[in-house]
């Protein structure tokens, strides 16, 4: 029900299933999985769910079904005459006040109507993102959560709990829709350098549907359903995310601004040419890779933007190339990843406690929300240069990784580091096990730091960066 209140999205966990050649290969969860949503609602949802960068579709998706449906992802239909015991109205159960603050004209027509599905839809990304500001402060749960939490109980009762309330209503509430979440997601292959790569494949999914027309690249818009020829796709996309490409399919290929990849390392992101003559040259067809079986493409005339089968092209000469994220300020380009998988946040940056700052903690603590937190890998969170690995007294056994010319990243407290002064490392690279050394420690975790050069006191926001390169805490 949405009363005066917010909402917010994580990552999800990963899936594992057997490749051709019998190696376990990660999956990780990425973008909506279309299957699951009423076609008639599928645009609406993706506009939704893109307005700002802590909501997402299947967050708006899996709100929906909560409001409607009470969660039952097998529901067919989605109501839209709906009316709470407590005066919520429409598919997206706006209480009046509410729709007054916040009720958005979804579909075009001149006015916004809480009945109308369209105008509902978009009204929940709207609020969801006007939500953010309240809750942002509280670091006891993911952003997520907590607007879902103010969604639910209002933004005034997460403010007095600095959290989600203990009310079992809303409770529920957020557990359901993080669950489902993880089900609307569509899983594709990941690992090392696929952060920027599911990026990319996010980017893709916004444009499904979007009609086939030969030396377009328009995407669609409140105005335009837009139009798309298969390299004009690939160039927007990637042009969203500040890689500037070549506009022919073959260029794209045959530049040498991407790293050619086999087929068997194909990742979530990559481009996959295809050739009739079997040379890169003769690349007349280009694609987003989604898994190991699917991609993105826009396919031909009379056709709409969709997810296609790489089988489809059974008989074509295929080229895999990888496009990285561009160099950002901080002179660190390429992939980026988290610093440890299945991690939670126990101590913030800047919190208060006994430390050397006066400002507070330089950076954050994480844990393992399952299992040991001893012993857990640590990875690199981009490629670089360890800049040092060396017990340090109060930080312990501690590795400095050098990315670029105003970024670094210091791990802390290990139980023991793989990687020494010099070494070249690459994103998601194992360089050290979760400890606790060090004479300023309580306990086994991970002191983790985003830094603009090597020294402390060079410490900035860790989960700002993180934020910012689409990841969460692990």
């Amino acid at each position: 029900m949405a009363l005066l209140m917010v909402l917010v999205m994580t990552t999800g966990c990963s899936l594992f299933f057997k490749s051709d050649d019998e190696q376990t290969v990660e999956m990780k969860p990425v973008g909506l999985n279309t299957s699951l949503i009423p076609e008639q609602y599928l645009d609406i949802v993706m506009r939704a769910g893109n307005l700002c960068p802590e909501v997402s579709p299947e967050m708006i998706a899996a709100q929906i079904y909560q409001e409607v449906a009470g969660g039952n992802l097998d529901a067919k239909e989605w109501p839209t005459n709906l009316t709470s015991p407590a005066k919520a109205k429409g598919i997206a159960q706006f209480i009046d006040a509410t729709w007054a603050a916040f009720g958005t004209d979804g579909n075009g027509d001149g006015k916004a109507d809480v009945w109308n599905p369209y105008d509902g839809i978009m009204s929940m990304g709207v609020y969801d993102c006007d939500l953010v500001q309240y809750v942002d402060d509280y670091g006891s749960a993911d952003i997520q959560s907590l607007i879902l939490a103010a969604y639910n109980s209002g933004p005034g009762a997460v403010e007095y709990y600095r959290g989600i309330p203990p009310y079992a209503e809303t409770q529920k509430y957020v557990k359901t829709i993080k669950k489902n979440m993880e089900l609307l997601r569509t899983a594709v292959q990941g690992g090392p350098a696929g952060d920027f790569g599911a990026r990319v494949v996010n980017e893709a999914r916004k444009q499904l549907g979007v009609p086939y027309r030969w030396g377009a690249s328009s995407p669609k818009t409140n105005k335009s359903p837009g139009a798309f020829d298969c390299s004009g796709l690939t160039q927007y996309v990637l042009g969203q995310l500040g890689v500037k490409v070549a506009r022919t399919a073959s260029a794209q290929i045959m530049s040498e601004t991407p790293r050619r990849i086999a087929a068997k390392d194909a990742l979530p992101g990559d481009l996959v040419g295809f050739s009739r003559d079997g040379s890169m040259k003769g690349v007349y067809h280009i694609a987003v890779v989604v898994n190991s079986t699917d991609i993105i493409e826009a396919p031909k005339p009379g056709e709409n933007v969709r997810v296609g089968k790489l089988s489809w092209y059974e008989n074509k000469t295929k080229f895999f190339v990888r496009y990285t994220g561009p160099a950002a300020k901080d002179g660190a380009g390429g992939a980026k990843v988290a610093p440890l998988k299945g991690a939670t946040l126990t101590n913030g940056y800047h919190a208060p406690g006994p430390y050397q700052d006066p400002q507070g903690h330089t950076g954050i603590d994480l844990v393992m929300k399952k299992g040991a937190t001893v012993g857990a890998p640590i990875k690199a969170v981009a490629d670089g240069e360890v800049y040092q690995a060396a017990y340090t007294g109060s930080y312990g056994n501690e590795v400095i990784i050098k990315h670029g010319a105003k970024l670094y990243s210091q791990y802390a407290h290990t139980l023991r580091f793989t990687v020494k002064k010099g070494d070249k490392v690459k994103a998601g690279q194992v360089i050290a096990y979760i400890g606790n050394s060090g004479t300023n420690t309580t306990g086994a975790h991970l002191h983790f730091e985003i830094r603009t050069g090597p020294r402390y006191g060079d410490d900035v926001n860790p989960s700002e960066w993180l934020k910012k390169n689409g990841l969460s805490y692990g």
